[in-house]
């Protein structure tokens, strides 16, 4: 279904964005959006 990949996509790339804020906010603003969510299984 064309909607659920959609809407799948754009969680992720909230979710990846919420991981970057969390590791700014303990002092790691170099980390690297794609190294935080390689390992999780979408």
């Amino acid at each position: 279904m064309i909607l659920l990949g959609g809407i799948e996509t754009v969680a992720r790339e909230w979710i990846c964005e919420e991981f970057c804020f969390v590791a700014s906010a303990y002092g790691f603003t170099d980390a690297d959006a794609e190294e935080l969510t390689a390992v999780r299984d979408w």
